[in-house]
């Protein structure tokens, strides 16, 4: 059988999702039955186990330790049996990881971007939370994604409004990613803006430009 393709389990990515992948590699092989019990430990001549078993076993034993890092190796490294691991890594992981994907959602659902910080720095805490959330099974998608990435302090409201008047195919990340550069260019003096975001910006400046003269006023009173 070909050789198992998979991402090595280093403790924080989705231990569900490794071992959907690892376990049907075990049954194929006829690995598995050391596991769950299918292959019992049958006594020998003398009333030992089986050698039988005890060679299955060294093979699911040793495709396990091969499916994990180093780190992971060592909590399971005096395991003797691949059934004790499997159990050993399962209490370990499996609810760690539903804490872990838990606290990655609470995370990117307050996420937004502040005031005090530039764009490059908000599209790459997006992209980082996507990718840690990937990694715990997660997938975060298009619309998700753009529209986190669109929250945004006030002064960028003006790029908002123009945003929502492109056509819905248009609304892409990667559409997006390079107007949210440029956005930032506009608020800081260092480009024009041009088209749609014309006029959305000039409708945030005289929006802008009204509030301080109202403000203006009263301070007059």
């Amino acid at each position: 059988m070909d050789k198992l393709q998979v991402t090595e389990f280093d403790g924080h990515r989705d231990f569900e999702v490794w071992k959907v992948q690892v376990q049907p590699y075990l049954i194929a092989n006829g690995w598995f039955g050391t596991i769950d019990g299918s292959i019992p430990q049958r006594p020998g001549v003398d009333g030992e186990i089986s050698k039988e078993w005890t060679k299955i076993d060294a093979k699911a034993k040793a495709l396990l330790l091969n499916c994990l890092e180093t780190k992971v190796v060592r909590t399971v490294m005096a395991v003797p049996t691949a059934s004790q691991i499997w159990r050993r890594l399962s209490t370990m992981y499996e609810s760690r990881c539903r804490i872990s994907v838990s606290l990655l959602l609470k995370e990117f659902h307050s996420y937004k971007m502040t005031d005090d910080m530039d764009m490059n720095t908000h599209i790459a805490n997006v992209e980082s939370m996507i990718q840690r959330l990937g990694d715990v099974g997660q997938k975060i998608d298009t619309p998700q994604t753009v529209s986190k990435l669109l929250e945004l302090p006030r002064k960028y409201r003006h790029l908002v409004s123009a945003w929502d008047m492109l056509d819905e195919e248009k609304r892409t990340v990667e559409n997006l990613i390079p107007r949210l550069m440029k956005a930032e260019k506009i608020e800081q003096g260092d480009e024009k803006p041009t088209g749609n975001e014309t006029v959305a910006f000039v409708s945030k400046t005289k929006k802008t430009k009204k509030i301080q003269r109202k403000q203006a006023r009263s301070e007059e009173i």
